[in-house]
């Protein structure tokens, strides 16, 4: 296994930590990224300079962590970067394998020695040399879950490697009298979770205070603690949600001490899923930025309800009521190419994606109140119409779906959503709209409940519904597959209709099976 290190665009090159954090996993050392780091000639025994290939360094340090079999990544970065710098961070944590540590380096190393020096001399030497065991070194913040107990992991390495003192920290909040005493049983438990037997090999300091990053950040302070160690809470810990974590808060206040945050491994099952999704983008053109941008404008635009979309809806719906009646197949895939209901479908798979809430809210109202018009509008069609006695056959074709009709809608999501994101592709959006036959079966539902037939009112609007969700689904997938991803962690309305549809669809798939 090789542990690599990577300085990114700007970083600190001078941050010695990140080889001492690097040579304490006892692995061989790959130095990546910047040429000011170290010469080939200040190299330490077991440090060696590797050569990233390509134009996207994240992209090729992946591709060298998963060809070395990489267990340890330490990425340095400045402390005030821009999106682009946040970017690349959230992509290492989100797709590296391996135990993954963002490193930021001391950001006034000059006032952390002048403020140790005024520490010093107000206490006098005598009582410096008497705490000297507790100054310095590194404090590693301890909570739950498997990226603390990484971080902890880290400290012992660093132990290992001669690095003294390196203390747990654990920040209790003040609930009474005992407050430190709980902290110090809670604070043992982790660190004899984390580190088993070895767990007196590290020292501990309990902090009681109500807010965790400034207590952290004081007691670094007063220790002039040189490296602090915290544990990434979530995905978004150090993604575009960076700044409400409490290591960023920690990361803003403890500007004299180098700060990391450590992710833990990715399971075995999220390993095979960065490997499909690597492979996939290689496979896959990728949408550049401005696409992106301009997919979603379009999608977003096109999904809202207002008089434009409420009148291609009333009209198309019409013209396949009518097309119903005469049992007309031409008339009814005109009313396939008029009718505007695609793009907000397609619009709730592109919030699945990117846990937009706001396009959630947006492309599901439209759809909704798309699906009531068309449906009253074939109702009222239905009753008016003095020629319209019985279901025809073009409505009885529509009565029941099965499970040619849900892979029909699937395969018709992936093309609408894959075409949408390619505007040289816009011609085959027609095409795929007569295959997915959205408004038909809705105004076949109106026409039949207008006439009695219950049973195929009731299946063609069954066979709606396995369309849409068929197509949210797949739309989703397609737009994953060209290079949409989640803004942030994703909104509760996001997740939750894409949840519902998940095991709607598969109920569906039971029911159109048995």
């Amino acid at each position: 296994m090789t542990t690599l290190v990577l300085f990114d665009e700007g970083a600190p090159a001078e941050c010695s930590w990140a080889l001492r954090i690097a040579l304490a996993a006892g692995q061989p050392v790959m130095l990546v990224g910047s040429e000011e780091a170290a010469g080939e000639e200040d190299l330490p025994e077991g440090v060696e300079r590797g050569r990233l290939e390509g134009k996207d360094p994240i992209r090729a340090v992946l591709e060298l962590a998963h060809r070395e079999d990489c267990g340890l990544l330490v990425f340095v970065q400045q402390r005030r970067g821009d999106d682009r710098a946040a970017e690349r961070r959230r992509r290492l944590m989100r797709d590296a394998p391996c135990v993954f540590i963002a490193l930021f380096g001391a950001e006034q190393p000059e006032e952390a020695e002048q403020l140790e020096e005024e520490r010093q001399e107000e206490r006098g030497d005598a009582h410096a040399q008497e705490e000297g065991q507790v100054e310095g070194g590194v404090l590693v913040a301890v909570a739950s879950g498997p990226h603390a107990r990484t971080a902890l992991r880290v400290g012992l390495d660093l132990v290992r490697a001669g690095v003294e003192p390196v203390d747990a920290l654990y920040i209790e909040p003040p609930v009474g009298w005992e407050a430190e005493r709980i902290g110090r049983r809670i604070l043992d438990r982790h660190v004899r979770h984390a580190l088993g037997d070895e767990r007196d090999r590290i020292g501990r300091a309990v902090v009681v205070a109500e807010h965790r990053a400034p207590a952290v950040a004081e007691l670094a302070r007063k220790r002039g603690t040189e490296l602090v160690l915290l544990g990434a809470a979530k995905r978004s810990a150090i993604g575009l949600r960076f700044g409400r974590t409490v290591g960023q808060r920690v990361l803003r206040q403890c500007t004299t001490a180098t700060v990391g945050l450590c992710r833990a491994p990715l399971p075995l099952g999220s390993r095979f899923g960065r490997r499909v999704e690597a492979i996939l983008q290689r496979t896959v053109p990728q949408l550049h930025r401005e696409e992106r941008l301009g997919l979603v404008e379009r999608v977003q635009s096109s999904s809202s309800w207002n008089f434009d979309f409420v009148a291609l809806m009333s009209l198309a719906t019409l013209i396949a009521a009518l097309g119903l009646v005469q049992n007309s197949s031409a008339v009814i895939i005109g009313a396939m190419l008029v009718a505007p209901l695609m793009t907000p479908i397609l619009g709730l798979g592109l919030a699945l994606v990117q846990g937009n809430d706001h396009l959630a809210r947006r492309a599901l109202r439209t759809v909704v109140l798309g699906v009531v018009t068309a449906f009253l509008i074939g109702l009222v069609t239905g009753l008016v119409h003095t020629a319209f006695a019985g279901a025809t056959p073009e409505m009885s074709a529509r009565g029941w779906p099965d499970l040619t009709d849900l892979a029909i809608a699937f395969v018709a999501g992936l093309a609408a959503a894959y075409a949408s994101s390619r505007p040289g592709l816009v011609a085959a959006l027609p095409g795929v709209a007569i295959a997915a036959a959205l408004v038909p079966p809705i105004a076949t539902s109106g026409l039949a409940l207008a006439v009695g037939e219950y049973s195929l009112a009731g299946g063609a609007a069954l066979l709606f519904l396995v369309n849409a969700v068929a197509i949210v689904l797949a739309g989703a997938v397609s737009l994953w597959a060209v290079g949409l991803r989640h803004l942030s962690t994703g909104s509760k309305l996001a997740r939750r209709v894409g949840w519902s549809s998940l095991l709607l669809l598969l109920a569906l798939g039971m029911l159109l099976a048995f």
